[in-house]
This record gives C-alpha cells, structure tokens and sequence, in this order.
C-alpha cells in the first residue's frame, strides 16, 4: 500500500499480478466493502477458449537451496514469461533477480509453494459481480496469458478500464514506466474521488 500512501490515498486499493490477480479478484467479489478500487494485472479468466500461452516454464532445479541454482532457473522462468518482449534486457532482469533472492527468507518455498498450491474461486459471485472501479492492465508481450486474457477480464468486469502495456511480458518487468504508472495513478485517483 505504499504507492497509496505516497499519493495521499485513503482507503484500500488492491493490485494484484498474476496469482495476485486471482487473490485480489476473491477480495472484490467476497469482500467488496473493504475495496475501494481494484487493479489486476496479468490476470485471466481461465476460459478454456482463450488462446495458449507460448512460454515454456523450466524444470524445477534438484537442489532449491542453492542461490545460482535458483536465480538461473528465475532468469529462465522469467524469460518463459516475457521473453518475447524486444525489451526483455537479461542483464538487468538477472540483477533484479538476485536482489529477490539475496533478500527472500526462503527462496526454496518462494520457488517450489505455487506450483503445489489449490485454487478456489470467489464465494459471492463471479467477475460481472465485482462493483467496485476496475483497472485491468495486461503485457502485450505476454507469453503466459496472451492479451485476449486480459481483454476477457475487462469485458466480464461491469466498467472495468483495460489498459494494454506496449512490448511488455506477463511479469511487466518489461514495461515501460510511465506506459505503467500513469493509468495506475489516475485510476486510483479517480477512485479516491467515487
């Protein structure tokens, strides 16, 4: 919530990436008085119409607790994710990585958990039901959850805004700042005035 904070935001904005999208689309629809806006970035409805992901996800490496096993197998995970980008830069990506991994408790969980995990869906209802404002945002370059993805999220969404992020890959790492921050901020401003 610091981004909220440093604009002066009041209340409760969620953004979620990804998986985070998921878990953030569960808070909208179950808990909707607790929102006051909602961003989801990379997400996907899961339809089985929509079109595949071109990525290819690397093996798990057998020794997790080793630190070069792990950013290797991050750096190829990360390129499964937006490899397709022209901005994808290995160098700083790999940079970016081992900052993660030198300040993870445990890179081994954060590695292994979410493969291992059950999804569950919201209690109260399915994406028409959300009612607060609504920012979809979603790679162009996006080799997990190709654009369609994200356009089928903002379609089901009631007034939900959909942003697509030229030449950037699903972990938006190769996203342009300002193709990136200036809708966010508007949308959560214009929420805060709601």
């Amino acid at each position: 919530m610091r981004i909220c904070d440093s604009l002066g935001l009041r209340s409760t904005h969620v953004i979620g990436h990804s998986l985070g999208s998921g878990i953030a689309t569960i808070l909208a629809i179950d808990h909707p008085d607790r929102l006051r806006s909602l961003t989801l970035m990379g997400a996907t409805t899961g339809a089985p119409d929509l079109p595949s992901g071109t990525g290819t996800f690397p093996v798990l490496p057998d020794d997790l607790e080793s630190r070069v096993a792990a950013i290797d197998y991050l750096l190829e995970d990360t390129r499964a994710c937006d490899g397709l980008s022209p901005r994808f830069d290995e160098d700083r990506i790999r940079q970016f990585i081992i900052s993660d991994v030198d300040r993870a408790d445990d890179i081994a969980a954060t590695i292994s958990n979410p493969p291992a995990m059950e999804f569950t869906h919201p209690r109260h209802g399915d994406l028409g039901t959300v009612s607060v404002p609504s920012l979809v945002m979603h790679g162009e370059m996006d080799s997990i959850f190709p654009v369609a993805h994200g356009e089928a999220v903002a379609r089901l969404i009631p007034d939900a805004a959909f942003v697509m992020l030229p030449g950037a890959g699903h972990t938006l790492l190769t996203a342009d700042q300002k193709d990136f921050t200036n809708p966010l901020i508007r949308h959560l401003r214009a929420a805060e005035l709601r």
